[in-house]
């Protein structure tokens, strides 16, 4: 690792070492490296050099795409901005801005998350471990409400200058502009205490249904699909939720993302699904307007539809969350 980021500061211009850095920026991860910010083997001089030398270089969007969670390291978020900034290749100007779009709503939802449960699952004292204090330090100093704005607009630049672009998600036929609308839908209309919009599509024999229908239960909404490997390891947890408030004004609902039909089919006729699915054909219209990318996605709606918990895919919990609902007002 030293000797690459040593050439590729004697030799600038030289496209190979171009590509050798955009080689250990995107796979730093995958090679199980712990990217220190003090380490000779961390991302952070290779992505100073790729943004000094690199950053209007073909490819650089698959380095942003693949960095969009690294959400504490201040060279991540410069290299987005260059790129964003000077790349002359509008998809690779398109897709840096979504990835830049990504990082910074990560960055409000982590330190939102940080000051409310410093001890939580994600506990301040192991990323700063893992990252040093000073990085810690800097990254809660910023504004959360600043940084949730600007992803916003950066997802409206998206839609309204990049939206013909390609998905960067091998297997995703939509669009940039596809994606970045769902987003800031799901942005503006999905935090927890807003009424949950309107689901309508048809289930798995073509019969169309509503989530308002549902009005007066608790609902559990799932966004999965067979494809999914952990969403199937759900499937018994959540039949036995369906059969232990069989009796209870409750239901669970799912939108699911397979590209076959017969898929669910298959599944709801045999009793592996024993609740009401809608079939969105993979990454459908539900699916995309709610700004769904991780999978499974649960959200726990109360008795007026009101979200209360979203999007953890613990079913435990949100089991124990639904029976809490279910008791009557006191």
């Amino acid at each position: 690792m030293r000797g690459v980021l040593e050439l590729a500061k004697a030799h600038p211009r030289n496209p190979v070492a171009g590509e050798a850095l955009r080689f250990i920026a995107s796979t730093e991860r995958l090679l199980g490296s712990e990217p220190k910010i003090d380490s000779p083997s961390s991302l952070a001089p290779a992505l100073e050099l790729l943004c000094r030398d690199h950053a209007r270089d073909p490819g650089m969007r698959k380095v942003c795409s693949s960095l969009s969670s690294y959400t504490y390291i201040e060279s991540v978020e410069r290299l987005m901005r260059v790129v964003f900034d000077q790349s002359p290749n509008r998809n690779e100007q398109g897709l840096a801005c979504y990835a830049l779009a990504t990082l910074v709503g990560r960055q409000s939802h982590d330190i939102r998350w940080l000051r409310e449960r410093p001890e939580g699952d994600m506990s301040y004292k192991d990323l700063e471990d893992e990252w040093g204090k000073d990085v810690m330090m800097s990254f809660l100093k910023k504004d959360p409400d600043s940084l949730e704005a600007e992803a916003c607009a950066l997802l409206e630049r998206v839609s309204s200058s990049f939206g013909t672009v390609s998905s960067p998600f091998d297997g995703d036929r939509r669009t940039l502009g596809d994606i970045a609308s769902g987003e800031l839908f799901a942005r503006r209309n999905l935090a927890i205490g807003k009424v949950a919009p309107e689901v309508e599509g048809r289930d798995h024999v073509g019969k169309v249904f509503k989530l308002s229908d549902y009005r007066g239960k608790v609902v559990l909404l799932s966004f999965s699909g067979n494809w999914c490997g952990p969403c199937r390891s759900m499937y018994p947890e959540e039949r036995d939720l369906v059969q232990r408030l069989k009796d209870k004004p409750f239901a669970l609902l799912s939108v699911n993302t397979d590209e076959d039909l017969e898929s669910l089919r298959t599944s709801v006729e045999s009793g592996e699904i024993s609740w009401r699915c809608w079939w969105d054909g993979g990454k459908g219209p539900i699916t995309t307007r709610w700004g769904i990318m991780n999978f499974p996605t649960l959200f726990l709606l109360d008795r007026d539809g009101v979200i209360r918990a979203k999007p953890v895919p613990r079913l435990q919990a949100l089991g124990q969350a639904v029976e809490a609902l279910l008791e009557p007002a006191k």
